[in-house]
């Protein structure tokens, strides 16, 4: 692990990191990421944030109910997993700014926000709702799929280069391909918890 390590071992009495997205749907790559991030942070939990209508992203697929009924079902196992619906009804675009903000309201002084992204996210981070301000709430942490970002080729200047960049995740699922394969019709096994395959297939989600 590189970066700001110190930071991420504060003498706080609470550690949560925030792992925002659409989850259009939710797969293992994601559990994965909370489950590292956990443990490589020293997290007290993990607060999955669906977002209605993200910025920068198209419109996910299904709506944000199912989505949130999807990451519930996904987590329910895992005890130290929560989920947020701060973003499941504003109206417009989805900023993280917005809600970092409302969850530093929501817990108070006493924790400290650490805002998960994933490597496409941190390469698009200079283009989001003030960036600065979003370092002044939350520290960031990048998790990488196998081969998607090398930190040093960031400018100098860019902010994501402050983040504490987490060794590669050994997983590679996207959601794209997931919706491709149901689209489809090809198996999603061993891609997505074996719940959200049933709620996925008794909502008639993602077909063609």
């Amino acid at each position: 692990m590189s970066g700001s390590e110190p930071d991420l071992v504060a003498n706080l009495r609470r550690r949560v990191g925030v792992f925002g997205g659409t989850f259009d749907p939710i797969h293992n790559g994601h559990i994965a990421v909370a489950s590292l991030a956990l443990e490589s942070l020293r997290l007290d939990e993990v607060l999955f944030v669906p977002a209605a209508d993200p910025y920068l992203r198209s419109l996910p697929q299904v709506s944000i109910t199912h989505r949130c009924e999807m990451v519930g079902i996904a987590i329910a196992t895992h005890p130290q997993f929560s989920i947020s619906t701060i973003d499941a009804t504003r109206t417009g675009h989805t900023y993280t700014l917005d809600t970092l903000t409302d969850l530093k309201n929501e817990f108070g002084s006493d924790t400290e926000l650490v805002l998960l992204l994933g490597a496409d996210s941190a390469v698009e981070f200079a283009r989001w709702k003030d960036p600065q301000a979003i370092l002044q709430l939350a520290i960031l942490a990048v998790v990488s799929r196998p081969g998607e970002i090398d930190p040093s080729l960031l400018p100098d200047d860019h902010p994501a280069r402050c983040a504490t960049y987490i060794d590669e995740l050994g997983v590679d699922i996207s959601a794209t391909q997931i919706r491709e394969n149901l689209r489809d019709g090809k198996p999603t096994q061993d891609l997505m918890p074996d719940e959200v395959i049933g709620y996925i297939r008794d909502n008639g989600l993602y077909r063609k």
